[in-house]
């Protein structure tokens, strides 16, 4: 079976603007979109920043791939459907990614109800959950849990894993050559990027690195299973997103961090509550103050370790373009070069400046990554005359 996502469309598939879509979609469930819908449009494109073109060609045409694979909507009569998982995030004022992310990984299966291959009595493939159990077998066998885009085509998929294999199934996997057919190379690549976001795994040069330990990925990504799944469609998309209240998961076990030469990591946009418990990727921290021992704030040159005597580092590390950015899903992830350590007030402070100087702009998001450090050097001036 051909493994299938939505292709060419990363921003739109960035955490941030999931939900901003998501309240959006939200704001308008029941409308009808059978005639002109530049005012669908137009909702989009000024609460993301993100162009959802081109014009000439309705919303909905090019972009239902992206709201179904993030299932949040579907259409029924030319009108606008919302999931009960879009309502959801767009009620919450402080939706946990990860519950949303574990939502997706778990009901993802292939054939998919948005695609045209859609087969209801065919056997289901959960690719999302398949990589993961790939990944905790690598883990389990005291092998480095990563993979590669390579290893994913040659092993889960070239031995036609479907997910619901004990996590055993996976140790012993053979290489099988197994050539993409048309896009499917891109496609699941770009799955594996969306994985990245979440707080299980990391995506890192071109190799899929999971964050948490066998047992928690194991207990948190099984796949939900359904009685026979519907011949129609939509009824089936609309009942697998459906039930959110009921999918719970585990509080989120770091594994041991690996050393890296090189990096390049992605990270996905984080709410507070959930930043303060994974700290974005620790990896990337052990990295940075291992090249950058000076422990010394950027902006102010507070050395805590000389203030606060018992701790050993109190800096965080802030990226000069926020995580936030849609920039930063599309120019390839954090880099050491993308850091500056900052205590925690400085770094509160510069966050607050970058809001003021984007409404003085007049605009939403970043329009590059100078720009960011523009705004920063600024906020230094500032600070430090």
């Amino acid at each position: 079976m051909r493994w299938r996502w939505d292709q060419g469309r990363l921003a739109y598939f960035n955490f941030g603007n999931i939900v901003t879509i998501a309240k959006v979609l939200h704001s308008l469930d029941g409308a009808d979109l059978s005639g002109s819908d530049s005012f669908f449009r137009d909702a989009l494109c000024n609460a993301t920043g993100l162009p959802f073109a081109p014009n000439n060609y309705k919303v909905w045409r090019n972009y239902s791939r992206v709201f179904q694979c993030c299932m949040l909507a579907t259409r029924i009569d030319g009108k606008l459907v919302v999931t009960d998982l879009c309502r959801d995030i767009a009620r919450s004022p402080f939706y946990d990614p990860d519950q949303y992310f574990t939502f997706v990984f778990r009901r993802f299966a292939l054939p998919y109800p948005a695609f045209q291959d859609y087969e209801h009595d065919a056997e289901p493939v959960y690719p999302f959950v398949a990589i993961f159990k790939y990944l905790s077998a690598k883990a389990l066998s005291g092998d480095i849990p990563k993979a590669s885009l390579e290893e994913v085509f040659t092993k889960v998929i070239g031995n036609r894993c479907s997910g619901l294999e004990p996590v055993e199934h996976y140790l012993t996997l053979p290489s099988v050559k197994n050539a993409p057919s048309g896009d499917e190379w891109r496609q699941v690549r770009e799955m594996m990027s969306f994985m990245g976001q979440s707080a299980y795994c990391k995506w890192i040069s071109g190799e899929l690195f999971m964050e948490v330990n066998a047992e928690t990925c194991i207990q948190n990504i099984m796949p939900e299973l359904f009685t026979a799944r519907r011949h129609n469609r939509v009824e089936e998309f609309l009942r697998i997103t459906s039930e959110t209240q009921f999918l719970k998961y585990n509080a989120f076990i770091q594994t041991a961090p690996i050393a890296y030469e090189n990096v390049n990591i992605r990270e996905g946009r984080r709410q507070v509550r959930l930043h303060r418990r994974i700290e974005r990727s620790p990896k990337l921290r052990s990295i940075y103050f291992n090249q950058h021992p000076e422990i010394i704030c950027d902006m102010c040159s507070l050395e805590p370790c000389n203030v606060y005597m018992w701790t050993n580092n109190l800096l965080e590390l802030h990226h000069l373009l926020p995580l936030s950015s849609t920039i930063t899903v599309t120019a390839g992830g954090t880099s050491l070069a993308d850091l500056v350590p900052l205590c925690p007030t400085c770094h509160k402070s510069v966050h607050t400046f970058y809001r003021q100087k984007l409404q003085e702009y007049r605009i939403v998001d970043f329009e590059s990554r100078e720009m960011a450090s523009d705004f920063y050097l600024q906020a230094k001036h500032q600070l430090n005359t």
